[in-house]
């Protein structure tokens, strides 16, 4: 096993780990002793110094700015993640699945019937409420219309979500703001938006960034994530990876 010193290329439990094993391997097998060297092989910029047990150290290795760009670059591997029903290797498939989300410390899972449910589709369009086929560039205008309802998607300026206080996200027939695209990641196109690119969407109006987080809420006994307008710095949950579907 390679020793490597703490960064943003592993989960910090993983990380501990294979110290852990490291030592046992060496014949350090006092936890004081497993302690000090851990905390020698963390940068002094993360400070660690008064951390007295291995839970203390990943509480603050996780607080960290390196976790969270962890964390994102987990993500967006996840994202990128396709499932091959042709590929009869589905064991190798799940275990990546399931070990990204617990690096990118992802819960709790939402998953439709199928990919192809004209409620999770939806039509891009420009301001002017048509689709001429174009590319679409960063920093353009867009709108979206669902599949299913023929309906546009609206961040509302009046109502707010009476679980988390955010700005209410729904498709209504009502006229809607254009939404400005922004790219989420250094990896994306510079000019043209493709398809499993990283993107946000921000209101033209009110400047309403659209949100998901993991606050669900149920109708008809089903079980929905939350979807919200917010105000302030872009975080991970504002980031919306594309797939392009082609109607038959």
């Amino acid at each position: 096993m390679e020793l490597v010193k703490y960064d943003e290329k592993i989960h910090p439990e993983v990380w501990l780990n294979n110290i852990k094993i490291f030592c046992y391997k060496n014949h350090i097998t006092k936890e004081k002793d497993i302690l000090e060297f851990c905390k020698s092989m963390i940068h002094p910029s993360i400070n660690v110094s008064k951390a007295n047990t291995f839970e203390e150290i990943l509480n603050i290795l996780k607080t960290d700015t390196l976790f969270t760009l962890f964390k994102y670059s987990v993500k967006e591997k996840l994202q990128m993640l396709k499932f091959d029903p042709e590929d009869e290797n589905h064991t190798q498939f799940i275990n990546i699945f399931r070990e990204y989300c617990y690096e990118a410390e992802i819960n709790d899972v939402y998953a439709n019937q199928t990919l192809f449910d004209p409620n999770s589709l939806w039509i891009v369009l420009d301001p002017d409420q048509k689709n001429g086929g174009n590319p679409i560039t960063y920093g353009s205008k867009i709108c979206l219309k669902n599949e299913a309802t023929d309906k546009n998607l609206i961040i509302s300026n009046e109502s707010k979500s009476p679980s988390t206080g955010n700005w209410e996200v729904s498709c209504s027939d009502a006229y809607y703001n254009p939404y400005f695209i922004n790219s989420d990641s250094s990896d994306n196109n510079k000019i043209f938006i493709k398809s499993k690119e990283i993107i946000n969407l921000r209101d033209e109006v009110d400047n309403f960034i659209l949100h998901s987080h993991a606050f669900p809420f149920t109708i008809d006994n089903e079980t929905y994530q939350e979807v919200v307008g917010h105000e302030g710095r872009i975080d991970l949950n504002d980031m919306w990876c594309i797939e392009l579907y082609e109607s038959k």
